[in-house]
């Protein structure tokens, strides 16, 4: 047994919720543990044991006739851990190759498609070019499919780079780029010194653009102050880059402290940003469900050092549903951890 399913056993006592969407589709769990504990309450269907990467074919072939595999979307197409192994064996199952399926499962290769370009993949937005795998030469060699270039498709697949864009989009061509939300504003891979190059480009500066770009920096901001900002939620009060700092700087700026601006971001997940936060308690900070306490880039140190100073939520959509130690849980067993379908049955960081 791994560290995970040794931790379930030494708390079977708990509410474990093994159906879909929990204990079922974790990939902590292994399928020779869902074989040893065969009458529990698995779930082999849709956002079940199909969508668990750890399958293998031998596992489907053991239970092929006596568990209902979902073969779909949110299931085995949907598995990040498909092969093509798996897809030769099982050739004559339902997979579904469309954009809810193996068209944006983040687990296949370009050889994959290559071997199976006679099936119905779906191309465009939403499909394989939104799909991270896809690269130029793989663009080039099925260039008469139907590519979505505008937004979201390749012009926010974050395999899209500025250089890939300079070498390879002429300006005869650039109309196939969007430049605004959705498209190479959203596009994790842009960078300060290519906005600057283009900066008379449409860009989307800001919520859900530019203003929470991770590469949106604190110097690149204050050179561009001029531009259409959004301080507020999924703006830069989202934007990983902040520090207290770069937020008593421009203070009245119209900041949202709460659950879905600084409380949550993973910036202000630190020692210094959890002490500024104590020590301005007037900004409306959120600590509980939503907020600090579902940040995801919290650590068991800082979650022991603030204990008596932050009141903690334990449950879903709060510590229970963030990279989780066992440690931690373990040292702190009375606390209200959730052990249910939201909160550590479906959390995939456990260690």
């Amino acid at each position: 047994m791994n560290r995970f399913e040794l931790f379930i056993e030494r708390n079977k006592q708990r509410e474990w919720y093994y159906g879909a969407g929990g204990l079922s589709s974790n990939p902590n769990v292994t399928m020779l543990y869902v074989r040893r504990y065969d009458k529990l309450g698995w779930d082999f269907g849709k956002g079940g044991v199909s969508i668990n990467p750890n399958v293998t074919v031998k596992c489907i072939n053991r239970t092929i006739k006596t568990k209902q595999w979902h073969w779909g979307s949110r299931g085995m197409s949907s598995n990040p851990g498909v092969t093509l192994e798996l897809l030769d064996k099982f050739r004559n199952r339902p997979w579904d190759f469309s954009q809810n399926g193996l068209s944006s499962n983040p687990g296949i290769t370009p050889e994959f498609v290559d071997d199976t370009r006679d099936k119905g993949w779906f191309w465009g937005s939403g499909g394989l070019s939104s799909n991270p795998f896809v690269r130029i030469p793989f663009v080039k060699r099925h260039f008469r499919k139907q590519f979505h270039f505008g937004a979201g498709g390749l012009s926010k697949n974050p395999s899209i780079t500025p250089a890939v864009i300079d070498r390879h989009i002429p300006d005869p061509r650039e109309n196939l780029i969007h430049w605004g939300l959705d498209g190479l504003s959203s596009n994790p891979s842009m960078t300060p010194g290519f906005i600057t190059k283009h900066i008379e480009k449409p860009w989307h500066w800001g919520s859900l653009g530019l203003s929470r770009h991770p590469n949106a920096t604190q110097s690149f901001i204050e050179a561009n102050l001029d531009k259409d900002w959004h301080w507020g939620t999924y703006g830069i009060s989202s934007n990983p880059r902040v520090t207290p700092e770069f937020i008593e700087k421009h203070r009245d700026e119209a900041w949202d402290f709460g659950a879905k601006g600084l409380s949550s971001n993973p910036a202000m997940a630190t020692r210094e940003g959890i002490q500024y936060m104590l020590d301005t308690p007037d900004n409306g900070w959120h600590f509980g469900v939503g907020g600090l306490s579902f940040n995801q880039a919290l650590t068991p140190e800082l979650i022991t050092e603030f204990k008596e100073e932050i009141p903690w939520f334990y449950g879903a959509r709060g510590l229970s549903s963030i990279p989780l130690s066992i440690d931690l849980v373990e040292r702190n067993a009375n606390a209200g951890w959730d052990f249910g379908k939201r909160g550590i049955s479906s959390n995939p960081c456990v260690y």
